[in-house]
C-alpha cells in the first residue's frame, strides 16, 4: 500500500480523481494483493467496475449476491480462481428474515427496449418490490413496445426469503479479521443501511466505493457522507459512484 499512497500523494492535500473508474485503474495498477469485498456483485460482468481487474490481484476477495441465479454466474465465471470466494447473502443491519424482490432474469434480457444496450433490468434487486416498480416505470423511455410491456415486467418480479447478515458477520465468517482494502457496494440504494453500523468493525476499510444516484434516497446519501467523514473519511472521486479512503492512511 506504500506505493500507492505516494502515488496519491497523501500528505496535506488529498488527490481528487475524475471519477472512480479512474481510481480503480490507479489503485490495481501499482496493487496486486488487494484484500476486497464487493456486496451486490450481480453476474461480475456486467456493469461491473472490477470485472477487468479481479483475475490478477491476487487478495483474498469476496463476491456477495443476493439472488442465487446470478451467485451461480458468478461460481462459473470465477471456478479457476481460487482467491476468490463467492457468497449467496443479503447484507444489512442486523441478523433476521427479509423478503427480496428481483426481475425474472428471462424477461430481465429483453427489457433495454429501444436502448441503451446496458442490460440494467438485471441489477434490480431490493426488499421493496415497489422499489422495483418504480424503476421499471422510469424506464419507459425505452419505447413504445417497451412501454406495451410494461405489466408483463411487473408481473415478472421474483420473491425469495432469505436471513440477512451484517458487514461484520461476513468479515468474522470470510477470514477478513486482518482488514479490508477495498469495500465496493451497489445494493440499489441500501448503502447506508449497510453502513450505518461501520463503527462496530475492529478495522475499517481503507477505500470504500458506493454507488450514488436516485436510487438512494437524499437523506440516506447526507447521512452516509456525514457517518464517513465523522470517521476521518476523505471523499476522492465524487460522482455517479463516489470513493472515499480513510484518512488515517496519510504518510
Amino acid at each position: 500500500m506504500i506505493l500507492l499512497l505516494q502515488i496519491l500523494n497523501l500528505n496535506y492535500n488529498m488527490r481528487l480523481f475524475n471519477n472512480t473508474e479512474e481510481f480503480l485503474h490507479t489503485l490495481f495498477s501499482v496493487e496486486e494483493n488487494l484484500s476486497i469485498i464487493q456486496i451486490g456483485a450481480c453476474d461480475g460482468v456486467q456493469n461491473d467496475p472490477l470485472y477487468r481487474y479481479l483475475k490478477n490481484n491476487k487478495g483474498n476477495t469476496l463476491l456477495i449476491e443476493t439472488i442465487p441465479y446470478y451467485c451461480d454466474l458468478l461460481k462459473n465465471l470465477y471456478k479457476n480462481e481460487s482467491h476468490i470466494k463467492i457468497c449467496n447473502a443479503h447484507v444489512s443491519n442486523d441478523f433476521s428474515l427479509k423478503k427480496f424482490f428481483y426481475i425474472e432474469p428471462s424477461v430481465a434480457d429483453h427489457m433495454d427496449g429501444d436502448g441503451p444496450n446496458n442490460k440494467w433490468a438485471h441489477g434490480q434487486g431490493s426488499t421493496s418490490k415497489d422499489t422495483i416498480v418504480y424503476w421499471i416505470y422510469q424506464n419507459s423511455f425505452r419505447g413504445e413496445n417497451y412501454k406495451k410491456n410494461i405489466q408483463q415486467y411487473i408481473d415478472s418480479i421474483k420473491e425469495i426469503s432469505l436471513r440477512s447478515k451484517t458487514l461484520n458477520d461476513i468479515i468474522i465468517e470470510y477470514n477478513f479479521v486482518d482488514g479490508i482494502d477495498l469495500l465496493l457496494l451497489d445494493v440499489q440504494g441500501h448503502e447506508y443501511s449497510i453502513l450505518q453500523n461501520i463503527t462496530t468493525l475492529d478495522k475499517y476499510p481503507n477505500f470504500i466505493v458506493y454507488e450514488d444516484d436516485a436510487s438512494m434516497s437524499k437523506h440516506d446519501s447526507n447521512n452516509l457522507e456525514k457517518l464517513l467523514l465523522s470517521l476521518d473519511y476523505s471523499l476522492i472521486a465524487n460522482g455517479h459512484d463516489k470513493t472515499w479512503t480513510l484518512h488515517s492512511l496519510k504518510w
